[in-house]
């Protein structure tokens, strides 16, 4: 996470200008030609939203690595390297707010995210297997969230300085 952290901010701050901080759809991005000269990869991702879940098959290489082309789809990954779970940047947002103003238990989120799914009928990771990379997510998008809210503060200063 120390070396992705980094080099999701810029990404991040896209995708806040791109969806109007979330308030309209992320538009795909377009691929980037492979520079690297490694064979892409292919992954398979369960993209969990606040009300679906959805299978995704994406192709990576080392010069698009696949945290870099979930976050170009609005999601964030639930681990640095090969993530199988990548969750909605909306509702990480919501759930930033929602532990802001409450007791964060990030138990009782994933179980109550794992039984609404589950009434939708979608097929469920168990409550378990979800709660690690939530939480991971979560703690490093608030991260993310904090670089990007620093450095777009910065740039302001140094504009009304200038």
């Amino acid at each position: 996470w120390r070396n992705l952290v980094p080099n999701l901010v810029m990404p991040f701050l896209r995708w806040c200008e791109g969806t109007k901080y979330g308030r309209s759809s992320c538009p795909p991005p377009d691929p980037l030609p492979c520079t690297c000269g490694i064979p892409a990869r292919n992954v398979r991702v369960l993209a969990i939203y606040g009300d679906r879940i959805d299978h995704l098959s994406l192709t990576y290489c080392d010069c698009q690595p696949l945290p870099l082309t979930l976050l170009g789809l609005g999601l964030f990954p639930g681990s640095p390297v090969r993530p199988t779970f990548a969750f909605d940047i909306n509702h990480l947002l919501w759930a930033s707010t929602f532990f802001l103003n409450g007791i964060p238990n990030i138990s009782a989120w994933t179980a109550a995210l794992t039984a609404y799914l589950g009434q939708k009928a979608y097929e469920v990771p168990s409550t378990e297997s979800l709660r690690k990379p939530f939480s991971k997510a979560l703690q490093y998008f608030q991260l993310v969230q904090q670089r990007a809210d620093e450095l777009t503060r910065n740039v302001v200063e140094a504009y009304r300085a200038a």
